[in-house]
């Protein structure tokens, strides 16, 4: 759990320095010091950046799939909570909470389809898949047995 914690605060920080130096880039441009073209290499570096980043989360999240296929267990979860994003279309997530064999308690908040949101409520049983090597990676049972008929 902490390494999730420590990589949202480092992306945390990495994005808000990001944001400082854009609106001092930009103070400066107004200002007339420096030329706006800084500012257009620089846009470019952080969506590069951006881009970089979710390939890398995605990566890591298809190789987590991949191993919880092959190696994870099942076991029952607890709804714990329900929220949706509000965009351009709504995100819907729900966050479990689970208890390893040893005890330890972990919690997960994936995405999921509206239907699925829609069908539980707060405290209702789940089935999930965790890593017993790596208890803190879990995944909702019915995409890990889509990751396991991908891998047949």
């Amino acid at each position: 759990m902490f390494k999730h914690l420590s990589t949202v605060l480092a992306v945390g920080l990495f994005l808000s320095i990001i944001l400082l130096g854009l609106v001092f880039l930009g103070l400066q441009i107004l200002m007339g010091i420096i030329s706006s073209n800084w500012l257009i290499i620089l846009s470019g570096f952080v969506g590069i950046g951006l881009l970089v980043y979710n390939l890398v989360r995605g990566v890591r999240r298809g190789l987590e799939m991949r191993q919880l296929a092959l190696e994870g267990v099942t076991h029952t979860a607890h709804i714990v909570d329900k929220r949706t994003i509000h965009r351009r279309k709504t995100t819907y997530i729900l966050t479990y909470s689970y208890q390893t064999a040893d005890g330890q308690t972990f919690q997960h908040s994936p995405l999921v389809s509206s239907d699925l949101w829609h069908s539980v409520q707060v405290g209702d049983a789940i089935e999930i898949v965790y890593l017993p090597t790596r208890p803190h990676i879990s995944a909702l049972k019915r995409d890990v047995d889509l990751a396991r008929q991908a891998l047949r």
